[in-house]
């Protein structure tokens, strides 16, 4: 039988425009993988309209989104191109920003439907510094 060799994984390769983007996104706001292939970090803010809920998905070779709105809901997904991951009831596709412009689009998505973010409030689940994520999450939620 020949010995088993390990060896630490090597992060894939960034092969997608998403990919590329959700690493910028992180870097923007110092936050660091550590070279966690499976790292993630997703957002969820609700609003003072409780019917109003957005997430934010970032992984290593895609980033995505989910908004919800009364009983209608949009999931867009962007590796090279924005696609519809489930349904576009509320049309959002070819309205999709670049994350780095990403910020805007939820004060549009606040001014087109009357209602405002929880910004303080937005619950981060992540792999990652949990404590450093969630502040660097806050703090560009609130700098918009």
């Amino acid at each position: 039988m020949l010995p088993v060799r390990t060896t630490k994984l090597m992060s894939p390769l960034l092969k997608t425009l998403g990919a590329v983007a959700s690493r910028a996104w992180l870097d923007a706001r110092g936050i660091d993988p550590r070279d966690e292939i499976g790292w993630f970090v997703e957002v969820e803010l609700r609003a003072d309209d409780p019917s109003a809920r957005f997430e934010l998905n970032l992984y290593p070779e895609e980033w995505g989104f989910v908004f919800r709105l009364h009983k209608r809901w949009s999931s867009i997904r962007i590796t090279d191109l924005p696609f519809v991951h489930g349904l576009d009831e509320l049309k959002l596709l070819d309205h999709t920003p670049r994350l780095d412009q990403l910020a805007a689009f939820l004060t549009k998505l606040e001014n087109d439907h009357t209602f405002r973010f929880d910004h303080d409030g937005a619950t981060v689940r992540t792999n990652l510094d949990e404590g450093a994520t969630t502040a660097a999450v806050r703090t560009w939620l609130n700098s918009r």
